[in-house]
């Protein structure tokens, strides 16, 4: 487009509205720019200030109009191209604002600014490595610019470039060690991830001294208290910080992992929901609190946790596996499934969730499919304890039980002492008619865990077998003791008092076994058989 020269009245009412918008009357700044464009509408130095009166009152959307007006007029136009990357800046719109810089950089890459705001913009975008190559040319121009030494280190850091980062918190220290309080607790966190607590700790106190009011560093000391097990210290610290700032959200995440630590679950879950309150996307303390929810056996609100990770960040695959289990031990299977199947897409390499799949599988009775995921893992990791042991026990419920007792001799070479590794033994030795080999494993199990029902069980069933009923009564009443509702356990009872002509207390222990399973079609052919029994017993009396 052609250019005319603008004229002396054009030039004065420019030079008037940019008076007025240092005196901050930006409207009347804006009428003296329209004023100079009804006479040139070419004249785009009246045009980036009048953007610059637009953006400075927030009017992000007119001030780029005006930009993109001067623009039209001239492409090379350095100062519009920066100013319209400033005002997506201010929308938020980084990506379009290193697009502007880019522009500006090819007319002038000399241009300090457009280099440090370009880094800026990047390290926003999570684009460390290129903003630190931007702060870098910025520093080839001017070596001296404390910011950007301080924001190189920033992004030095989160590339987990330590000492590169120390060396630039240093250098904004040399050239104004009063620069601020950010730059000691930006380099305590750099020392603190080397483990360099002891002058983590110095670094957090200068910022503390620079600001009495600071909390973050207070934060910064708890974790390294925590780090050292030293929760009370730790504690105390996040108290302190919180009393300076009770939204320092983070201050409450790591408060509620105190209260982990010592096992207060109550207050570690109202320290997340904090965090959560103050913070909702923040990813940390929804994990952690699905975690516990899980362990308390809240399924369905640890599983509302684990989605909220997922809808902040879709690709955080260790979440997926947590899901997974929820959808478990809901007995939602095949959705716990789904979740596995999209990690080994990414991760097929990943031994855990070959291991939790394969217990979902197991859940599903798809025994053969389940000794496929375990033996992904075995491929790999040929020791792995808990591959191995829940390959045996697929195996039994395939009735190989040859094979399992090989899977289960392999773990206790590794772990003499798992007593659940005793009792699966014990039950594949029963299944292949070692009736004597099996009690001595249950034994074994049961020395370990003396309370487990299902032992005790198990044991009175090779006993029966043995036709050793009063024994097998003794195990049974034993799983009772522990466990009432024991529904084998019961039933297996009611059959051995039935061998010794018990009948009614065989009734008994079918009635109880009913009240937690009404609709075990089995336990009621065993009680109709009891009722016969009884009636006949009654009717060759009568004869008598």
């Amino acid at each position: 487009m052609y250019m005319s020269s603008p004229d002396k009245q054009s030039e004065e009412l420019v030079s008037k509205g940019l008076d007025l918008f240092y005196e901050k009357n930006y409207d009347e700044a804006i009428a003296c720019y329209n004023k100079a464009l009804s006479r040139d509408p070419t004249y785009t130095k009246a045009w980036l200030n009048k953007g610059r009166a637009f953006a400075i009152q927030g009017r992000y959307d007119d001030a780029i109009i005006c930009y993109d007006r001067a623009l039209a007029v001239n492409p090379g136009y350095a100062k519009a191209w920066y100013n319209k990357g400033v005002a997506f800046s201010d929308q938020g719109k980084h990506a379009e604002e290193v697009k502007c810089y880019d522009k500006v950089l090819e007319l002038d890459p000399q241009d300090v600014d457009a280099w440090y705001n370009k880094g800026l913009a990047l390290f926003i975008l999570g684009k460390y490595s290129a903003a630190i190559r931007c702060y870098d040319k910025a520093l080839e121009i001017n070596s001296e610019c404390v910011d950007t030494w301080f924001y190189r280190g920033k992004a030095l850091a989160l590339c987990s470039k330590y000492s590169d980062a120390l060396l630039s918190y240093d250098k904004v220290l040399e050239l104004n060690p009063q620069y601020s309080k950010e730059v000691w607790y930006n380099k305590a966190e750099a020392l603190a991830n080397q483990g360099r607590y002891k002058d983590a700790l110095v670094c957090y106190d200068s910022a503390i001294n620079f600001d009495c009011r600071y909390a973050s560093p207070w934060c910064g000391k708890g974790n390294i208290l925590f780090s050292q097990e030293k929760y009370d210290e730790a504690l105390q610290c996040y108290n302190k910080a919180l009393d300076l700032d009770p939204t320092l959200a983070d201050a409450w995440y790591y408060k509620g992992v105190v209260f982990s630590k010592q096992k207060k679950y109550d207050e570690e879950i109202e320290c997340y929901n904090m965090a959560i309150k103050i913070s909702p996307d923040y990813i940390k303390p929804w994990h952690n609190k699905g975690l516990r929810m899980f362990e308390k056996e809240n399924y369905e609100e640890a599983l509302e946790c684990y989605e909220k990770v997922l809808s902040i960040n879709p690709e955080d695959y260790l979440t997926y596996n947590d899901k997974g289990k929820a959808l478990s031990a809901l007995g939602r299977i095949e959705e716990a499934l789904e979740c596995f199947d999209k990690i080994l897409i990414n991760y097929p390499m990943d031994d855990f969730v070959w291991y939790e799949k394969g217990k979902a599988l197991a859940c599903l009775e798809r025994h053969e499919e389940a000794l496929e995921c375990y033996d992904k893992i075995l491929k790999v990791y040929s020791d792995n304890i808990y591959a191995l042991y829940k390959k045996g026990v697929s195996l039994s419920l395939l009735t190989q039980y040859e094979e399992a007792i090989k899977y289960f001799n392999r773990v206790l070479k590794l772990d003499p002492e798992d007593h659940m590794v005793y009792y699966e033994k014990g039950k594949a030795l029963a299944s292949t008619g070692k009736i004597e080999d099996s009690i001595k494993w249950f034994n074994k199990a049961l020395k370990k865990d003396p309370e487990d029902s299902n032992i005790w069980n198990s044991k009175g069933e090779s006993l029966f077998i043995q036709k050793k009923y009063k024994l097998a009564i003794e195990s049974y009443n034993r799983a009772l003791k522990f466990n009432p509702s024991h529904v084998p356990a019961l039933v297996n009872k009611g059959i051995a008092l039935f061998k010794l002509k018990k009948d009614d207390e065989a009734m008994d222990c079918y009635i109880k076994a009913l009240e937690s399973e009404p609709d075990n079609p089995y336990i009621d052919q065993l009680k109709e058989k009891c009722l016969k029994t009884n009636i006949g017993l009654y009717l060759d009396s009568r004869k008598e």
